[in-house]
């Protein structure tokens, strides 16, 4: 069958339990998931609708690494509206039919670590995001109390590119009209300005090639050219090879909370298994407790 591949952003956060005290939330501990995780076992709930504020939402599966005390968990956001229609090849598109008590389901994966407090969380448009897991979560907690993921920042992004075999850049402006001074990018909005637009994009990569790389060097400089001047632009990722790993990695230079890209091959029709995304959100997870630790250190 034809597959495609996608990569999938993942981002690293604490969970948190807030408390109310004069007016001010202050983090009380660590949240302990794996309890709330029980307690919904316990009042078999698992692949049962709960009503949130705006939307219902399921626990489908949760299975547990013992050893590493790590639980990977499958939440779905259940919608019956917009719902899609399908397409057969010479007939008309219709309309997938639901069921009352039907839904379609769309998945948020998330790997949580007991032993640090820590999610590793993938979300789109249509899931359930981390502001609707904490109200979720709250509805279990005292009154003055609150479940919080807080981003795990990155405060030094230009690390994670020092000694990498940088692949490409790819670079969208936002704004080619705002004065960006006499830097090397700017030589590249200046050569557009004669087309009078106000959006561009521009794209600098070794092609095919397995083994070149752009210079490390001057790239980096490019990179902090464009933090510099973030309100000129709407996007920037970078593919790198790590060395010592092997990988393709995609970073996005703007976004200073601590993510990953994992590339996912999917067959055509056919979403991610469970099995494939928990597989791979454990093998990367593991590879970045080190930079988990060390963030967690400086907060």
């Amino acid at each position: 069958m034809d597959t495609y591949k996608r990569h999938i952003c993942f981002h690293y956060y604490r969970v948190v339990l807030e408390e109310e005290r004069d007016g001010q939330w202050e983090i009380l501990n660590d949240f302990n998931m794996a309890d709330w995780l029980a307690k919904i076992s316990v009042k078999d709930m698992l692949k049962k609708e709960v009503q949130l504020n705006d939307c219902k939402a399921c626990v489908e599966r949760v299975e547990i690494e013992d050893k590493e005390d790590i639980y990977s968990i499958r939440f779905h956001k259940l919608r019956d509206t917009n719902v899609p229609s399908k397409f057969k090849n010479g007939h008309e598109a219709e309309i997938i039919p639901l069921d009352e008590d039907e839904y379609i389901a769309e998945e948020m994966n998330i790997l949580y670590d007991r032993s640090k407090g820590v999610c590793m969380v993938q979300q789109n448009r249509m899931s359930l995001g981390t502001a609707r897991l904490s109200e979720w979560m709250t509805k279990e907690c005292a009154d003055n109390q609150r479940v919080v993921f807080l981003p795990i920042y990155n405060y030094e992004p230009t690390q994670r590119f020092k000694g990498k075999q940088i692949r490409s850049i790819d670079v969208t402006f936002a704004n080619m009209e705002q004065d960006t001074g006499n830097r090397a990018f700017s030589d590249i909005i200046c050569g557009m300005r004669r087309f009078k637009g106000c959006k561009g994009h521009f794209s600098v990569s070794v092609g095919h090639s397995r083994y070149k790389e752009l210079d490390n060097m001057a790239t980096l400089d490019l990179i902090e050219q464009l933090r510099e001047n973030r309100e000129s632009f709407s996007g920037a990722k970078v593919k790198l090879r790590d060395d010592d790993k092997g990988r393709i990695e995609i970073v996005d230079v703007f976004d200073e909370a601590l993510h990953d890209f994992i590339e996912f091959d999917i067959v055509a029709k056919q979403g991610i298994s469970f099995e494939e995304e928990r597989y791979q959100m454990l093998r990367q997870y593991k590879n970045r407790i080190p930079d988990i630790t060390r963030l967690l250190n400086t907060v």
